[in-house]
């Protein structure tokens, strides 16, 4: 007799339930969990201060009421705006989150899928900071990946 293993499918929220919440918001992570979700998968990106955040494009416009490039803005001025009515009028309010509140949050709660942009360069040090910032809170709930294409046995990239 063999034993088997049921295998299921891996259900990653990418941004919370974005289809139907603000995509990389609290509401709509918290309706992931409830919905049953297995992990949330987090985009997150470096602001010009370098502190880590969760959010899905590199510019403001499509899901905040700001305008430029995230990487051109500081934290304070990103907690400033609202990233939730642009959805829905009910949303109004929801904030841009740090990475460290995502994790310290929900840690208990799920395992996380961390995705960096595929425009990081090598130089931003967002790799590390990201991989730091994740042992500090959930190490073992953590997956990190990357949007880039990479020779593995080069290190460069392809």
């Amino acid at each position: 007799m063999t034993d088997t293993i049921e295998r299921k499918p891996l259900v990653i929220a990418q941004g919370g339930a974005s289809a139907e919440a603000p995509e990389h918001t609290i509401v709509a992570f918290e309706t992931a969990i409830d919905e049953r979700a297995d992990a949330l998968g987090l985009q997150v990106r470096q602001t010009r201060d370098t502190h880590l955040v969760v959010f899905g494009p590199a510019t403001l416009e499509q899901t905040t009421n700001g305008r430029g490039p995230l990487s051109a803005h500081t934290v304070r001025e990103l907690k400033r705006l609202d990233a939730g009515s642009g959805k829905e009028p009910r949303f109004e309010g929801q904030r841009i989150q740090t990475l460290h509140e995502v994790l310290e949050r929900f840690r208990d709660r799920t395992r996380f899928w961390i995705e960096l942009p595929d425009e990081t360069n090598d130089e931003s040090g967002i790799e590390e900071r990201v991989v730091s910032t994740s042992a500090t809170h959930v190490a073992s709930a953590i997956t990190p990946q990357t949007s880039d294409v990479r020779d593995p046995e080069a290190g460069r990239r392809t």
